[in-house]
């Protein structure tokens, strides 16, 4: 079917929610920006799953409820364009449309939001709202690790909240239940759309609404090695007629090819488990300078359990667990002795050991933000009943927070470390000293020595002195800080591999 429409006007279709009439002129602006001659006309409609609150969603798993009534208008030729949340699109193939993946891609992990005053007297069960049965799934492993002591071994229970972020946000504040999970992209564009208050009138109240019940509540952004996200969650999509190839021309010069890739091969990892609302089962793509990882986590319709970390850049190498350092054998002892600092008032704390964090400072973390460098280290806080509101998941303090949204003031970290680190991102505050120290005969097979896994620089720089022979070694480490001060001892022509974990390390390079 040809446009319905002059050569210069574009109908782009979406749901009527607040959240899809941004996702819709933020699309539409981008396109004047780069086509100031177009006139866009917007029609919004709600659909079957708009007017569906009570079903939960896994339950009308392959009915696309979201989509069906926009895409029966397109192929009628009543609209150009639909804007989906690309999330919401069936995995399977499309004969007479294609879709496009435009703009970059939002924050794609998953933010849990807490009543303050279930923290400060925790109810005897905790109830978490959220219609998926991914989050479901993850959550519960997740609250048992990392929730404050005093409330991650409650007896849990789930239950289905559906509607737009607002409507949901109602149900949860004028319920009993204590927890909610959202796609942290819908609250980041929502609370960032001021440019749309003319075009979009009810903004301000939700905006509103939704920013004073947030302070009512604590927050974690949940990393994605514990809770990946639905293929493809915080990427917007336009899905247009297959042969109108003239509105496509439009729509090509604003594709984000990173966005399309990742998110493609998300939907592709899915379906090969079956894909589907009822999956519980996430999976993540990131991209970074220094490769791809993807994060899947779950458990398949058969009961597979699947909790895995993949690496794009893996080397062909393999070593004997007596040619690497470390070992079970041979591990540094590490002597930590807290030092008398105070930590100052008005700084949020980027935590990198937990050990860094002095007990005394515990009663000072109430209008803090914690942030952790990586998941140990927040379980260990947990253990301590600490509130922790996210992490760098072991990828580097390099990372981006996006909490700019989440709270309603300007960030201050302070970074606590030991008394010999030295930090390129943050402002640091030595809260304690790090003494190393070998068994007292030394590693007795240090000759054989032939691969390293670094997960501090403290550690390289301790060894690679009593040992020089080391700096000849195949070392791996993680991607922040201690990959670029063993760069910086050793030159750019050293061979220093990046791994995403150590978890990942022993899978893939030693030998079983």
């Amino acid at each position: 079917m040809g446009r319905s429409t002059s050569s210069m006007l574009l109908k782009i279709g979406s749901r009527a929610s607040t959240l899809a009439k941004i996702q819709s002129y933020s699309v539409g602006e981008k396109l004047k920006e780069t086509f100031p001659e177009l006139e866009i006309e917007y029609i919004f409609q709600e659909s079957k799953g708009d007017k569906d609150l009570v079903t939960p969603l896994w339950k009308l798993s392959g009915q696309s409820i979201f989509t069906k009534d926009l895409q029966d208008a397109l192929l009628a030729g009543k609209i150009d364009a639909i804007v989906h949340s690309w999330k919401d699109l069936e995995l399977n193939d499309r004969d007479l449309t294609k879709v496009f993946s435009v703009l970059s891609r939002a924050d794609e992990r998953d933010v849990l939001l807490f009543k303050k005053d279930h923290r400060n007297q925790p109810p005897s069960k905790l109830k978490v709202l959220t219609s998926s049965p991914r989050r479901e799934y993850n959550l519960t492993l997740f609250i048992r690790n990392f929730f404050p002591s005093s409330l991650a071994n409650q007896a849990l229970e789930f239950e289905s909240v559906r509607g737009n972020i607002q409507t949901r946000f109602k149900k949860f504040i004028e319920s009993d239940a204590s927890a909610i999970l959202i796609a942290k992209a819908a609250l980041d564009r929502i609370l960032s759309a001021d440019i749309f208050l003319t075009q979009i009138h009810e903004i301000k109240e939700t905006q509103e609404f939704l920013k004073s019940k947030l302070l009512e509540c604590f927050f974690m952004v949940i990393p994605l090695s514990q809770n990946p996200c639905a293929p493809a969650q915080g990427a917007l999509c336009v899905e247009m007629r297959a042969n109108d190839l003239h509105s496509q021309n439009y729509i090509h010069a604003i594709v984000d090819k990173n966005s399309e890739a990742n998110a493609l091969k998300e939907r592709a990892i899915l379906k090969n488990y079956g894909g589907g609302c009822h999956q519980k089962i996430g999976v993540s793509v990131i991209k970074r300078d220094y490769g791809e990882i993807t994060y899947l986590r779950g458990i398949t319709d058969e009961g597979q359990i699947l909790n895995q970390i993949s690496f794009t850049r893996t080397y062909p190498l393999k070593f004997k667990k007596s040619e690497v350092w470390p070992s079970e054998s041979n591990k540094l002892k590490k002597n930590r002795l807290l030092l008398n600092v105070e930590i100052p008032a008005l700084f949020d704390l980027y935590v990198t050991k937990s050990f860094s964090l002095p007990r005394s400072a515990e009663h000072t973390l109430n209008d803090r933000i914690v942030w952790c460098s990586g998941v140990k280290t927040w379980s260990e806080l947990a253990a301590r009943d600490i509130w922790v509101h996210g992490t760098s998941d072991g990828l580097g303090e390099a990372e981006e927070m996006n909490l700019s949204h989440l709270v309603p003031r300007k960030l201050n970290f302070l970074k606590l470390t030991h008394d010999d680190s030295q930090d390129q991102f943050l402002a640091t505050l030595k809260t304690y000293h790090l003494e190393l120290q070998e068994k007292s005969e030394g590693i007795e097979n240090h000759e054989q020595i032939q691969a390293a896994y670094w997960s501090s620089g403290s550690e390289f720089f301790y060894l690679i002195n009593h040992y020089p022979h080391w700096k000849n070694l195949i070392h791996f480490c993680g991607p922040g800080t201690t990959y670029s001060k063993i760069k910086q001892y050793l030159g750019e022509s050293a061979t220093v591999y990046i791994c995403p974990s150590y978890k990942y390390w022993e899978e893939n390079y030693l030998e079983n």
